[in-house]
C-alpha cells in the first residue's frame, strides 16, 4: 500500500472511531486527530469527506477490511442516529451546493478562469453527488437536490463535451450519470 493510500486508510479508521461523536457535535466541519506510530495529524471530518475517502479506497481496491468496517459503522450510525446523520448530510450538501453555485456563477458571468479552474472545482460537484446518493430521497437533502438540478440544467447551456477529467475513469464514473466530468464549461462572453 502506497503512503498516500495508507494515510487515507488511517484517516477512514479515525473517522469511523469518531463518527458517533461527530454526529452529536454541532460543528459541520470538525477537526479530528489521526494518531499513528509515525505521528499525529489533524484533518477535517465530514460525512462527505469520509465517503470520498471510502470511494477512493474502493476505486483502488485497497484496504478492503478497513472499508468494510467503515461502511458498517456508517450503516449503523445511519440506522441508530438517523436524525443526526441526515441533518449532517443535509447541512454539508447545502454548504457544497452554495460553493458550486458560487463557482458556476463566475462561469455564467463569463469569467476567464472558469474553464481553467473547472478540473479543480468539479470536486465540489463530485462530493455533492456522493452526499445525495448517500442521502437517497431523505427530506434533509431535498433543497440541495432541487438546487443542484437547476444548476446542472443551467451548466448544460454552456457545456462543451470533451475528455474525461475524472480521477476514476469511466468504469467508476459512467458518462451518462457523471456527464459533468467529461468536458468543461464554455463561459459566455459579453460580446
Amino acid at each position: 500500500m502506497h503512503d498516500a493510500t495508507a494515510r487515507l486508510a488511517q484517516e477512514v479508521e479515525a473517522m469511523s472511531q469518531q463518527l458517533q461523536e461527530y454526529l452529536l457535535d454541532e460543528r459541520l466541519f470538525k477537526t479530528i486527530s489521526v494518531q499513528t506510530p509515525q505521528g499525529d495529524w489533524l484533518i477535517k471530518m465530514t460525512l462527505g469527506g469520509m465517503l470520498e475517502r471510502l470511494n477512493t479506497l474502493e476505486t483502488q481496491s485497497v484496504a478492503p477490511e478497513i472499508v468494510h468496517q467503515a461502511r458498517e459503522t456508517l450503516s449503523q450510525s445511519k440506522s441508530m442516529m438517523a436524525e443526526q446523520y441526515y441533518q449532517k448530510l443535509g447541512r454539508e450538501a447545502k454548504s457544497y451546493t452554495d460553493s458550486w453555485n458560487w463557482f458556476l456563477q463566475n462561469c455564467w458571468e463569463g469569467e476567464g478562469r472558469c474553464r481553467a479552474d473547472y478540473p479543480q472545482e468539479v470536486a465540489i460537484r463530485l462530493r455533492l453527488e456522493q452526499l445525495l446518493q448517500e442521502g437517497e430521497s431523505h427530506a434533509a437533502l431535498a433543497d440541495s437536490r432541487q438546487r443542484l438540478q437547476t444548476l446542472d440544467e443551467r451548466l448544460r447551456t454552456i457545456w462543451e463535451d470533451g475528455e474525461a477529467i475524472s480521477p476514476g475513469g469511466t468504469e467508476h464514473y459512467p458518462k451518462g450519470q457523471y456527464w459533468w466530468l467529461y468536458g468543461r464549461p464554455q463561459p459566455q462572453s459579453d460580446s
